[in-house]
């Protein structure tokens, strides 16, 4: 991998808008601090991308997304390092991933759909800022994500719907811990945008309240 042979190479971010939305002048934002990420969790295909996307533009924040930057740390693609390395190896890189989320604020992040899946992640994302949830029932992540070339994990599988729904199981203990669950599987991008930035008012309100 690039980041074995040359170094580690310089981190790329999508700086998105660099002027504040309106939404974040409002006074009622003061409870939510540029110290804290807004971190998207979830399955693949529940939308993390494309709402952290929508979300950094909104709220005036870098954009941070850890499989794009764990691309860059391995040179190729996830699925060429799944190919090249094995899976191990692409969770051991989505791990320096969560460090370097940890190690940064006022981001909002777009995670792998198992960067929850060591308990050390789960850990180092809590400690930097708001874990979001985003939940889609199984026949939306298949309709998606279709067809799967790119995805390592359903491309080869006998029963995709299968193994979404063993994985989904598999994984819903560690999607349990995030502060906030959003449904994204009936919602369009600026609906689920609009509802996490509902929630995370009212998250950050309660937890400010005396």
């Amino acid at each position: 991998m690039r980041r074995l042979i040359q170094g580690r190479p310089e981190f790329r971010v999508d700086p998105g808008r660099r002027t504040a939305h309106p939404r974040v002048c409002d006074p009622q934002w003061a409870v939510f601090t540029e110290s804290d990420n807004i971190i998207l969790v979830g399955f693949m295909g529940a939308g993390k991308s494309a709402v952290g996307r929508r979300l950094s533009r909104e709220l005036g924040r870098t954009f941070f997304d850890t499989d794009r930057w764990i691309a860059d740390q391995a040179g190729c693609s996830i699925p060429e390092i799944f190919a090249r390395y094995g899976e191990p190896a692409f969770r051991d890189l989505e791990s320096e991933a969560a460090a370097e989320v940890a190690r940064r604020r006022g981001l909002v992040v777009s995670t792998g759909g198992g960067i929850l899946g060591r308990v050390a992640n789960v850990a180092l994302l809590r400690s930097s800022g708001v874990l979001v949830f985003m939940a889609a029932r199984p026949e939306v992540i298949l309709a998606r994500t279709a067809p799967w070339d790119t995805r390592p994990l359903l491309r080869d599988a006998a029963d995709p719907r299968a193994e979404v729904e063993r994985l989904l199981r598999e994984r819903q203990p560690a999607y349990d811990a995030a502060d906030l669950t959003v449904d994204t599987s009936d919602q369009s991008i600026a609906e689920v945008a609009e509802e996490i930035c509902a929630r995370l008012l009212s998250h950050c309100r309660r937890d400010a309240a005396p």
